[in-house]
């Protein structure tokens, strides 16, 4: 299922290190290409901004081996998913419905 939203990752100090949102594809999709450990792989912009090296292509380019480095350490991160939705969705006028009955 597609969500819309925005997720923050936070490191083991629980200080943000990336935040993303997502629209058009499901979640944990999104999140998987986040850790794709390929150098040229679209969506691994998330462990490129933790190796200090931009994701560009031109000037400092994190290397496979700076990915692979790095990835180990971002497997203990943490994310926080937060879903942002529509109010004329039809799920979520039902979730509106229940909510202000505890409002």
């Amino acid at each position: 299922q597609s969500l819309i939203g925005v997720y923050v990752i936070f490191d083991t100090s629980d200080k943000p290190a990336y935040i993303g949102k997502t629209g058009s594809r499901a979640i944990l999709e999104r999140i998987a290409a986040h850790y794709d450990l390929r150098q040229d792989a679209f969506m691994n912009s998330f462990l490129c901004a933790l190796t200090g090296k931009k994701k560009s292509r031109k000037g400092l380019q994190a290397t496979n081996e700076d990915i692979k480095n790095i990835y180990d350490l971002s497997l203990k991160y943490k994310i926080v998913f937060i879903e942002i939705y529509h109010k004329n969705d039809k799920e979520n006028e039902d979730r509106d419905r229940i909510m202000n009955y505890f409002e």
